[in-house]
C-alpha cells in the first residue's frame, strides 16, 4: 500500500494525504488479525484489541515478553515498521499492539510448556515482530509456528526456517 511505503520514509505528510484519499473513497486497509487454536476453541486477535477477556494479562504478559528479549537478547524494537508518527515510544508501543504478539502472549499464558505454538496470520509478519518471535522462541524455549500471508516460519531458539528471508 502506498501510504505503507510513504511511511517507511518518513514521509507522515503524504501517509496523511493517502489516508485521507482513502477514506474519502471508501476505501480501507484490512486490519492485522492472528488466530490460534487451543483446546478446540479458535482465539483471535486484532492488531490494538483489548476487547478481549483477559486482555489485562494479554498485554502485560507482552509487556514482560518485550522486556526479557530486551535485558536477555538487548533488542529494542525496530521503530521503521510502525506506520504512524508517534515518536519513538509510541511507534514501539504501536508494534507492541501487532496481532501476532497478542496472540503468542495468549499462547503463552495458555498453551503448556513444552508445546509449539501455532499462529495463523492473514498479513505478512512485519520485521521487527519476525525478529521479536524468533527472540521470544529462544527466551521462552519454545516453538513458535507463525503462518503468515507468505509462508510458514518455524522459530525455534532465535531461528526462523526462512532463513529471514520471506
Amino acid at each position: 500500500m502506498l501510504s505503507n511505503v510513504y511511511s517507511a520514509a518518513g514521509r507522515w505528510g503524504d501517509v496523511a494525504r493517502v489516508r485521507s484519499l482513502m477514506r474519502a473513497r471508501g476505501a480501507s486497509k484490512e486490519p492485522g488479525r492472528s488466530w490460534m487454536e487451543q483446546d478446540g476453541a479458535v482465539h483471535e486477535f486484532r492488531a490494538g484489541e483489548r476487547d478481549h477477556e483477559r486482555a489485562a494479562e494479554i498485554f502485560a504478559k507482552v509487556g514482560e515478553m518485550m522486556q526479557r528479549i530486551e535485558e536477555e537478547e538487548e533488542h529494542t524494537a525496530d521503530t521503521g515498521f510502525a506506520l504512524h508518527d508517534e515518536g519513538e515510544e509510541g511507534k514501539a508501543a504501536e508494534l507492541a499492539r501487532h496481532s501476532e504478539r497478542l496472540a503468542v502472549a495468549w499462547a503463552l499464558i495458555s498453551v503448556p510448556p513444552g508445546k509449539p505454538i501455532r499462529v495463523y496470520k492473514n498479513l505478512r509478519v512485519c520485521g521487527d515482530c519476525h525478529t521479536t518471535l524468533k527472540l521470544v522462541a529462544k527466551a521462552y524455549e519454545r516453538t513458535i509456528v507463525l503462518r503468515d500471508a507468505n509462508c510458514f516460519h518455524h522459530m525455534r531458539e532465535g531461528l526462523c526456517s526462512c532463513g529471514d528471508y520471506w
